[in-house]
């Protein structure tokens, strides 16, 4: 299983003891790991964009393309799965400082779902909380700290609860 994190095998291994066909248990939850990740980009869109209708239309979009996850049973698609929540949760924090707790878990779960995937999706996250932050910085700066720590709060908690895992990995790799 080295070098790759155990998140996509553990979930597999785990939802394998539901059928008695590995193929059949490999193509459903493949589909049903899209299918949650389509449902939970309208959530993050329709909180983004404002508007059910945008939202609605981008979910389309996205549903329509067929290159997206759903032809090929592999590890991003749960990365891509979780990817959604953890936007989601980060577009809800404003709304309550608690979602940092959804936000810093579905990140550290990002970080263990593939290795590539995670440092691709881990950049779009630190880019959206960039633009996110600086936005909130040049419109209030006297309450901007107060605003974004739950942000900062949130990816450095999803990087500490990974580092349970990749601490170890990385120790194991300098050892070599």
């Amino acid at each position: 299983m080295d070098p790759y994190p155990p998140g996509y095998d553990m979930t597999l291994g785990i939802l394998s003891q539901t059928a008695s066909s590995v193929y059949w248990v490999l193509k459903f939850f493949n589909a049903l790991l899209i299918s949650l990740s389509v449902l939970f980009f309208y959530f993050f869109a329709k909180e983004f964009m404002a508007s059910r209708g945008k939202a609605l239309f981008a979910t389309f979009v996205l549903a329509s393309v067929p290159a997206y996850l759903s032809h090929f049973i592999w590890a991003p698609a749960l990365a891509m799965a979780v990817f959604f929540q953890a936007m989601y949760a980060l577009e809800m924090i404003k709304h309550d400082k608690r979602w940092s707790l959804v936000a810093a878990v579905c990140f550290a779960s990002i970080l263990l779902a593939h290795p590539t995937h995670a440092i691709k999706l881990s950049a779009m996250i630190a880019i959206y909380l960039g633009i996110k932050m600086l936005s909130g910085f040049v419109s209030d700066r006297k309450s901007w700290l107060r605003q974004n720590v739950s942000y900062v709060a949130a990816a450095a908690g999803g990087v500490a609860l990974s580092m349970f895992w990749w601490a170890f990995k990385l120790a194991d790799f300098a050892s070599l």
